[in-house]
C-alpha cells in the first residue's frame, strides 16, 4: 500500500496542473482508487483466458479514459464504447 500511495502522489504531482483546482481533492482519491483498480484488474485478467483477460482490461481502460475525460474536460464523454460489445451506449 505504501508504494501505491507513492505511486499515485507522483502521478498526482506530474498531472494535477490539468485538473481544476476545485477537483484536486477528487482527483487524487479517484487516482488511489484507479491504481488499485489497475492492480486488481491485472491479477483478474491474468485468471482467465485470453480472451476474457483482454475483455476485462479493455473494461478497466474504458472506465480510466471515462475519468480522465471528467477530470480533464470537466464532464464524461458523451458516449463510451463498450469494447466487449462493440456498441455505443449512450451515457
Amino acid at each position: 500500500m505504501a508504494e501505491t500511495r507513492r505511486q499515485v502522489e507522483d502521478f498526482f504531482e506530474a498531472t494535477v496542473r490539468f485538473v481544476p483546482q476545485g477537483n484536486h481533492d477528487q482527483y487524487k482519491s479517484t487516482l488511489m482508487l484507479l491504481f488499485n483498480m489497475a492492480d486488481a484488474s491485472v491479477r483478474l485478467a491474468l485468471m482467465h483466458s485470453p480472451r476474457e483477460g483482454a475483455e476485462i482490461l479493455e473494461q478497466f481502460k474504458g472506465i480510466v479514459r471515462a475519468q480522465a475525460s471528467y477530470f480533464l474536460l470537466g464532464r464524461f464523454p458523451d458516449q463510451v464504447t463498450n469494447p466487449v460489445h462493440r456498441a455505443h451506449v449512450p451515457q
